[in-house]
């Protein structure tokens, strides 16, 4: 090992979904399972790390990084279910248009949600990324696509992921980091500034 201080690696939704898709498509070309198991686990941290993102938007600034840290779920369906409850709203994608009085170009801004689908994915996931996934199917190693369900074959599961990433793609796709609540902002601005 070289003489580093640091090692960069992101850790954002984006990054994780581009290593994804990377591993994902040297599975296809090399035939290399290990890129598939690769790509599952980077399609798993980018659909956590959204729901992070999501989740850090909604908290106030001053306990973020505490109440962050203590999230303790990490599974996606838990975490979907903690945003919901900040923000019922996080559930509804939203467009946002920003229109200059004088005319001119408008500015769109959304916001798009990681939905519930992208969340059991997540956990489908984890399945394949255990050890007792090659006992529970003993056939994992076929290169088809039987007719069956969960994940019987590396070929399955590779459908999985390719699903996950659309799905993560979409998720990511927006620039607002939260279901915008303006009208409800938009008082707590005015009522700080009537004090």
């Amino acid at each position: 090992m070289s003489d580093r201080r640091i090692f960069r690696y992101e850790v954002h939704s984006g990054a994780h979904l581009k290593r994804a898709r990377v591993a994902l498509e040297a599975f296809d070309a090399e035939g290399a399972p290990q890129q598939l198991f690769v790509g599952a686990l980077e399609l798993r941290y980018g659909i956590e790390a959204r729901l992070f993102e999501y989740i850090a938007a909604e908290l106030p600034s001053e306990s973020r990084q505490q109440q962050l840290a203590r999230l303790s779920q990490s599974a996606a369906t838990k975490l979907l279910a903690h945003l919901t409850r900040l923000n019922p709203k996080s559930k509804h994608r939203t467009r946002l248009s920003i229109t200059p009085q004088q005319g001119g170009t408008a500015t769109v801004l959304y916001y798009t949600p990681v939905t519930s689908s992208l969340a059991r994915i997540h956990g489908r996931l984890g399945e394949l990324l255990h050890h007792n996934y090659f006992h529970k199917n003993p056939h994992w190693y076929v290169a088809g696509r039987p007719k069956s369900a969960g994940m019987p074959t590396l070929l399955l599961a590779r459908d999985l992921i390719a699903q996950g990433i659309v799905e993560l793609q979409e998720a990511t796709a927006g620039s607002l980091l939260s279901n915008a609540g303006f009208r409800r902002r938009l008082d707590r601005l005015l009522a700080d500034s009537n004090e």
